[in-house]
């Protein structure tokens, strides 16, 4: 082989590890707006106060705020972004005066942040909106304050990812509609969510209700709200004749208080075998039943996919799952899976002796196969494709005695993303051999 051969054939080895390990990033610059000035602030660096970045920024602004507490109401009266570098120790503490903050326009973003606002005074809400929509508030932790988050003819807004704890309420919701509420975990409150008045058409999805006095009440004809994939460790009240929605796509919500059983599967719960989902469904009150109850907690792990794309996979399970992984085997633990081949492994844990279940919908642009081979602590084990798998996403199903086990879904294949690169090596050593062949025959 000549050194030009050689030195083709190591590029396309070497592009083959960067698509594969995901070393192909984007740079994105940010922080000058179209002509060209400053749009980003910094605190304190910039100003001494949050209040006055808020006054001196124009809409559409970023403001960047530094580790450290600052004791201050904050009155949003513009569209801006507030990030705070980190989420524990970026803390505005509005003292018990008044709202620690107080949207009064829309289109306002909130991250990173811990707001309260501790002391004695009639409104001392940590976030409060009042007929304002298209607010984000996001990764923030909203604690010791009457309302955590107050919000009152709210619309279009996304509040997501937070930690919403010890407050008198959690969140109440007044005329609020059409509204995402998810991925947040609501704890140590006197109520999780109290729907005062109507709210109609709101989401609830992904958020854990735990060590709340009462978990969600539910009145003055509040309707059309759809919950799915909460977890409800508290008790809720529905004081409506509203009709709300408490699953979607064959899957509800997790209620410790349920008590059914999980003999049979399918759409209508009338198949022979488990599938995580209880047979009967959970009532909740007048018009609001839960068809598609969870046997277990609701967990969504974000994982890393080639060119720098992520997927979600998401568990039910009655067993505490952690550190779950997409990852690519350099060699692999079991005979018959090949180097190269993607898995993804979790940490499953529970009572010793008892039996475990886990449910899994993994998308298929994480893991592709016609089947799918699943090892508790690198032993094969019997896993059922279910029959929601679909052109998007599979649904695997299985049970186990409980300890703690590592976990490790796979495929009997390559991954997918590694065939194109495979066969353009493929391709590119034929056209070497023949060409040396017909240049020996000249």
């Amino acid at each position: 082989m000549s050194k030009k051969s050689v030195l083709i054939l190591a590029f396309m080895l070497f592009l083959l590890w960067a698509i594969s390990s995901g070393k192909f990033e984007a740079t994105i610059q940010c922080g000058l707006a179209a002509d060209g000035t400053q749009r980003i602030r910094h605190i304190p660096s910039d100003f001494t106060s949050i209040q006055a970045a808020i006054d001196n920024a124009s809409s559409g602004d970023t403001i960047v705020v530094a580790p450290g507490t600052y004791s201050e109401t904050l009155s949003i009266s513009k569209s801006l972004t507030i990030i705070g570098e980190d989420r524990d120790t970026t803390i505005v503490d509005g003292q018990g005066v008044g709202d620690a903050i107080s949207i009064r326009s829309d289109s306002v973003t909130i991250t990173g942040l811990t707001v309260m606002s501790n002391g004695t005074g009639i409104r001392r809400n940590a976030i409060a909106v009042d007929h304002h929509g298209g607010i984000i508030v996001d990764a923030t932790k909203l604690a010791g304050s009457y309302y955590a988050l107050s919000l009152a003819f709210c619309s279009n807004s996304i509040f997501s990812n937070n930690v919403i704890i010890n407050n008198t309420f959690g969140i109440e919701l007044i005329n609020t509609n059409n509204n995402v509420f998810s991925n947040n975990t609501i704890s140590g409150n006197g109520e999780g969510i109290a729907f005062d008045y109507i709210n109609n058409l709101n989401v609830f999805f992904g958020n854990t209700f735990l060590d709340n006095i009462e978990g969600a009440a539910i009145r003055q004809s509040s309707y059309e709200n759809s919950f799915y994939h909460n977890n409800f460790l508290d008790q809720i009240t529905i004081e409506t004749g509203g009709t709300n929605f408490w699953n979607r796509s064959d899957e509800g919500n997790y209620w410790s208080s349920y008590k059914g059983q999980d003999f049979y599967s399918g759409q209508y719960q009338n198949e022979t075998g488990s599938d995580g989902i209880g047979d009967e469904p959970y009532t909740l009150g007048e018009n609001n039943y839960d068809e598609y109850p969870l046997m277990g907690v609701f967990s969504e792990f974000n994982v890393s996919l080639p060119y720098d794309e992520t997927e979600n996979v998401a568990i039910i399970s009655n067993s505490t799952v952690s550190n779950l992984n997409l990852l690519t085997w350099l060699s692999s633990p079991h005979n018959g899976l090949q180097p190269g081949q993607s898995f993804i492994q979790f940490t499953a844990t529970g009572e010793n002796g008892t039996v475990g279940f886990c449910r899994l919908m993994i998308p298929r642009t994480a893991l592709n196969g016609s089947s799918y081979i699943v090892l508790f602590d690198d032993q094969p084990i019997s896993a059922t494709e279910l029959p929601f798998s679909n052109s998007s996403h599979v649904y695997l199903y299985f049970t186990y005695t409980h300890s703690t086990h590592e976990v490790i879904v796979t495929i009997p294949e390559y991954a997918a993303f590694l065939i194109p690169p495979i066969f353009m090596i493929a391709t590119l050593l034929a056209i070497i051999v023949y060409k040396r062949k017909h240049l020996t025959r000249a």
